[in-house]
């Protein structure tokens, strides 16, 4: 198993792996992907999303999570991001 563990802890060691999460509604609805880090869905929401590239699209497609108690691996569709 090869990981890189730049502080050299033990403790949170798979706080920094990239876990899977669910796109819902839009686009790309359904989509499993690995977006963001265990340690980064266990923060808060508020830091969280991710522009998409959609084939056809100018825009981006945004997906963020729906606040507590939603689970933080179910991001949403929020509409299209002109950039």
């Amino acid at each position: 198993m090869n990981h890189h563990d730049d502080d050299g802890g033990g403790d949170g060691e798979h706080q920094d792996e990239l876990v899977v999460v669910e796109l819902v509604g839009g686009p790309l609805d359904g989509l499993r992907q690995a977006l963001a880090t265990a340690a980064e869905l266990e923060g808060p929401r508020e830091d969280l999303g991710v522009l998409m590239i959609v084939e056809g699209w100018s825009e981006r497609a945004l997906y963020e999570p729906d606040p507590p108690p939603a689970p933080a691996s179910l991001w949403r569709y929020r509409g299209p991001v002109a950039i």
